[in-house]
């Protein structure tokens, strides 16, 4: 999408930044992190537990 690129953040910088939330943030309120990867048909979720 247009005008969307300075959202775009480093994968591993995205999930220090979500394994910090999900150490102190309720499950209700967290945010979900995704990623549109190339290839797949829409986005993929990624959880500490993910292979990058």
């Amino acid at each position: 999408m247009k005008g969307t690129d300075h959202f775009r953040v480093d994968v591993r910088d995205g999930m220090k930044l979500m394994e910090k939330l999900w150490k102190t943030t309720s499950g209700i309120c967290l945010p979900r992190y995704v990623a549109d990867m190339p290839g797949t048909k829409g986005k993929v979720p990624l959880q500490p537990a993910s292979l990058l």
